[in-house]
């Protein structure tokens, strides 16, 4: 959220202080302005090869309400760590570690691009995502446009 803020609100101005604060809620959709703001544009859906996370988000899109929006990898990444930070009593979510482990990666590539879109780099790099894990397999970055 901080990285988002500084790159949106104070260097871009493409949300006042204001504004920024004003999104709910707050974490996934201040997250999700940066992941989806132009300079970047990068898929937050669950990726096909991790199955762990797509039954969390599975499980999660059929509990929802009408009104709320499917989960996808970012609302997975979110609920599990708001599931973690406020438990209560009733609503107690057991994740597995494999879930868990999903989550984190994907968490961690939506970090590194983030920050590669920052910075301005517009070459290829290594997706910890990717399903081809060979080494020297490289791919553009998303905002390219390739």
């Amino acid at each position: 959220m901080l990285l988002g803020s500084s790159w949106l609100v104070e260097d871009r101005h493409v949300y006042s202080r204001g504004a920024w604060g004003n999104l709910r809620p707050e974490a996934e959709s201040q997250v999700r302005a940066l992941l989806q703001f132009s300079d970047c544009r990068i898929n937050t859906a669950v990726p096909g090869a991790f199955t762990n996370l797509a039954a969390v988000a599975d499980q999660l899109n059929a509990a929802r309400k009408p009104d709320e929006a499917p989960r996808d990898g970012l609302g997975c990444i979110i609920k599990m760590r708001h599931d973690v930070m406020h438990p209560t009593r009733t609503k107690r979510t057991k994740w597995s570690f494999y879930q868990w482990s999903e989550a984190h990666s994907l968490a961690v590539h939506f970090l590194e691009l983030a920050l590669l879109a920052y910075v301005g780099y517009r070459g290829r790099y290594h997706s910890r995502i990717a399903a081809n894990r060979w080494l020297g397999y490289t791919e553009d970055v998303p905002w390219t446009g390739c």
